[in-house]
């Protein structure tokens, strides 16, 4: 069980419920099992065929978006110096981490070679998953939670 708190976006309607980032407190017991899981998932990545490309910057350990700024600026300068014209394409998928159905979260790692332990565990992890939220008079309330990585998840980013 996780409790969940509301933190507004700003610029956005107050009674709207895209208005609100919900971040997920989860205790010290379980952000030390998740970062295990997320050290054992990267090791995986990093000894096979499927490491992270080089240039992926978020979510990677001893990176940061200054990182990738520099990176596309190295490539665009020399192009810019010459005349050229230089394009960048930004991909943003929107509630990525609200809406990705965990079995088929499983379901890639299988197809990657993850091993079976790995993937048990996360499955494990995600049954029956509930949250706990105020309502908007203050009372405890609990939901199922059957898709989506909880934001403030250690394991979120990786998978």
């Amino acid at each position: 069980m996780a409790q969940v708190v509301l933190i507004p976006k700003e610029g956005r309607p107050q009674d709207s419920p895209s208005a609100y980032r919900p971040i997920c407190l989860i205790d010290e017991a379980g952000k030390l099992f998740e970062r295990i899981i997320v050290n054992r998932l990267v090791g995986h990545l990093s000894r096979g065929k499927l490491d992270f490309h080089k240039n992926q910057y978020g979510f990677r350990e001893k990176r940061s978006t200054a990182d990738a700024i520099l990176r596309v600026r190295s490539l665009a300068e020399p192009i810019l110096v010459e005349g050229g014209v230089a394009l960048a394409v930004s991909l943003d998928i929107r509630n990525a981490f609200n809406t990705l159905p965990w079995d088929q979260v499983g379901g890639a790692m299988n197809t990657f070679g993850f091993p079976p332990y790995l993937v048990k565990i996360l499955r494990s992890h995600f049954r029956d998953r509930k949250l706990e939220y105020r309502d908007n008079v203050g009372f405890q309330r609990g939901k199922g939670m059957h898709r989506g990585v909880p934001q403030g998840s250690v394991l979120g980013p990786t998978l």
